[in-house]
């Protein structure tokens, strides 16, 4: 689970206003699905693939599904998917689309 705390710690950081909000659980025992939004303020540093991107002070509304894995009373693997592209967009950092010829 390192992975998944770097990714909660590096966006905690960029944006230490976010919030989430669950739309639906689903619990399947030892597995479980959360659906929800998380929202914030990118304010901080974001560490990227390419190097850390610089605070744009754009508001982020970003939609994902998380799906878990219980061990006992702790969980022991989760998998988030959410898309990328819209945060990347809503934060300013895509290039203007290319007209269509």
């Amino acid at each position: 689970m390192p992975a998944w705390l770097d990714v909660n710690r590096s966006f905690a950081a960029a944006c230490p206003d976010g919030r989430h909000s669950l739309a639906a659980v689903v619990d399947g025992g030892i597995r479980f699905a959360v659906e929800g939004t998380w929202t914030g303020t990118h304010t901080g540093p974001l560490a990227g693939p390419g190097g850390e991107i610089q605070p744009t002070s754009r508001s982020v509304v970003l939609p994902f599904c998380a799906i878990a894995t219980r061990r006992g009373d702790r969980i022991a693997a989760v998998t988030v998917h959410l898309d990328q592209m819209t945060m990347l967009g809503q934060l300013g950092l895509l290039p203007e689309p290319v007209p269509a010829r």
